[in-house]
This record gives structure tokens, sequence and C-alpha cells, in this order.
């Protein structure tokens, strides 16, 4: 799915429905509030990466306290594997002093409590609907870093392909149970090559021979 969605020839179409589907969402919200922002934002969103066999209702956390385990400072909007994403009203980073408070929030409630030997796994993304600000963390220097820019149609493409390379379905005995049950493909395929491997490996390594000697008898008794 990556690769498929770093090819822009690939998806020319779908990107375009979804700048189209983002122009309104702008429009929409320009006299709404940021949950307005927020919510048709990631219903575009969710229509755009559906096309690739992908939903964000089943991968995307909404209004949480953590993310990857990491405790945070405050609720964040939008988390998805290890991007975090805020929204605010519409046009309000145009303003000086307002800017430098969302930066703040973002940094202070869910940057700073991010160890610095995994920061670089962790992006952040700060959105008006005509602002768009990626936080990113430069191990040299050992800061993050913050790259500012007006909404167009490139700041989308690569906050897509960043979505996409952050995506992580979280652990948890549900999500494990749905991809690797008896009942799903995987895991009938899985035990079906595990016990040709198995069956050849016996009878040419002797290693391979005691182990399954001793996993034998232990689920005898």
């Amino acid at each position: 799915m990556q690769q498929s969605l770093l090819d822009y020839n690939q998806v020319k179409e779908s990107y375009s429905t979804l700048s189209k589907g983002m122009k309104q969402v702008i429009q929409l919200s320009k006299q709404s509030n940021e949950e307005k922002l927020k919510t048709l934002t990631i219903v575009e969103f969710d229509k755009f990466f559906s096309n690739f066999g992908i939903f964000l209702n089943q991968i995307a956390d909404y209004e949480q306290t953590s993310i990857g385990g990491i405790k945070l400072k405050g609720r964040g909007d939008v988390f998805s594997g290890s991007l975090i994403m805020e929204f605010k009203i519409y046009n309000l980073l145009k303003n000086p002093i307002e800017y430098k408070k969302a930066l703040k929030q973002v940094k202070e409630k869910y940057l700073a409590p991010i160890d610095r030997k995994i920061a670089k796994n962790f992006t952040a993304v700060l959105f008006d609907g005509e602002t768009t600000v990626f936080i990113k963390f430069n191990e040299k220097q050992e800061k993050w870093i913050v790259t500012r820019k007006g909404f167009n149609d490139f700041i989308l493409h690569d906050w897509i392909l960043l979505i996409s390379k952050t995506i992580k379905i979280p652990i948890s005995s549900t999500a494990l149970r749905q991809s690797f049950s008896i009942q799903t493909q995987l895991a009938e395929k899985f035990i079906s090559v595990l016990y040709k491997k198995l069956t050849k490996s016996i009878k040419s390594n002797q290693r391979v021979k005691m182990l399954f000697d001793e996993w034998d008898k232990s689920f005898s008794y």
C-alpha cells in the first residue's frame, strides 16, 4: 500500500477527489469550529484510504491521552500510529500570538513526554484549514523542527504520505484475534507452511527433531 501511495501517478484520481473534498471541507469550516474541521477532514482521509483497503476508523484514536504507550500531558485530537494531528479553528494560526500558543501546546503536552531516543519516529501536524505545520524531531540538533506552510495540494500529498508511513494497528487482544485467529486465511496458510517445513526438517535436521520431541513430550503430559 505504501509503495502505491509513493507513486503519485498510480493514485492521481484518488488525490484529485481528495483535493476537491478538502476544498469543500475548508469552505464549510470557515464559519464553524475546529471540531467540524477535524471531523470532515478525517472523513475525507478515510474515503481516500478506503480505496486501498485501509479504514482509519479502525486504526486511529481520538481524544486520547497516550500514544504508543507514552502518557501525554493533554488530550490530543487524532492519533494514528506515531502521528499526532491537532486541529484549530479556521485560520487561527495566522495570528502570531495564537500560533505560538498552539505550538507551545503541542510541544509541551504531546511531544515533550516522548523519550528523545525514539522521538524521530513521531511527527505532529497542526492544521487550521489555511496553514499546515509539521513538527519532526531532528536527531543531529536534538530538537523538534517546525515547518510551517500554506495548505495546498503538495502539502496534502505530504500529509497523506506521512499518514501512510505511520499507520500501525494498536496491539490489543481484539486486533490480534482478528488478524491471526484460526478463522483467518493468514493463520491457515501459516499453519500449513509451518507443518510442511517441520515435517521436512524433522527428517533432515537433528536439532529440529530434538526440539519437536521435547514439545511433543510436554504436550502429551
